[in-house]
């Protein structure tokens, strides 16, 4: 399959394809054989891959993003980025694709280490809750828009939300989205502004990690590269690639 060429950068496609297959009740892939390009709709999120920039149907992905009212067209940066001139509602964020290596323990402080014992599985029931606390971050309402996906995840087993609780409210969260044998990603990472620093977001990632390395799997994530730097790095995640975002708002 021609995705396999670059297994971990191609983690939500792989993922998805595998789970779902190629059309389902929140799933729609398109196939282009002669440029090598899929188009892969998942709820609203629109992921794409072409081995090539110019290998993009751009007219196609920016109508399909447009008929199904896309929160999110990602893929590689130099893919993606193209379509931000026919899609204005939009707007584009740069973001690094990293993962840690191969059998590589992720570096922990004192603290991330005592609160990664805090991490809890969410229930069906905190769907609500966890999308109201993901909502109050910028960096994470647009790729988090959809209830349903949030609700789904956590009813299935397509993926794993990690929280720590204050006061019987959410402090930190963070969850496994794609996952293959590959790799699984890592998203949803935030704590609460009144419980930062005190190591509860290292810990909840610390936390998904172990869990994606005991399957024999690689820990890969999707950060600002000024999180990158103040956090996935310091964890030591490496980059990858960069990855755009197209987002709705």
């Amino acid at each position: 399959m021609r995705l396999a060429a670059d297994p971990v950068a191609n983690t939500f496609l792989i993922a998805d394809i595998d789970h779902f297959g190629f059309e389902s009740g929140f799933q729609k892939v398109w196939l282009d054989d002669a440029a090598g390009a899929v188009y892969l709709l998942y709820y609203d999120n629109l992921a794409l891959y072409a081995p090539k920039p110019e290998a993009v149907n751009a007219a196609f992905a920016a109508k399909t993003a447009r008929e199904h009212s896309a929160a999110c067209v990602m893929g590689r940066l130099e893919t993606v980025a193209p379509l931000a001139a026919l899609l204005p509602g939009m707007a584009l964020r740069d973001e690094v694709f990293c993962a840690l290596d191969a059998g590589q323990a992720p570096r922990a402080t004192p603290a991330m280490l005592a609160a990664a014992g805090e991490a809890q599985k969410a229930a069906p029931a905190d769907a609500d809750e966890i999308h109201a606390f993901l909502g109050g971050f910028a960096e994470l309402a647009g790729k988090y828009a959809s209830k349903e996906m949030i609700a789904a995840r956590l009813a299935g087993a397509d993926g794993l939300h990690l929280v720590i609780r204050r006061g019987g409210r959410i402090a930190a969260h963070g969850n496994t989205a794609a996952a293959t044998a590959y790799a699984t990603m890592i998203g949803g990472l935030a704590a609460a502004p009144e419980h930062r620093g005190e190591g509860l977001g290292g810990g909840v990632a610390l936390a998904l990690c172990r869990r994606i390395m005991a399957a024999g799997a690689r820990p890969a994530a999707l950060c600002s590269a000024k999180a990158y730097a103040g956090f996935a790095a310091r964890l030591g995640f490496k980059q990858l690639c960069r990855w755009g975002m197209l987002l709705r708002g």
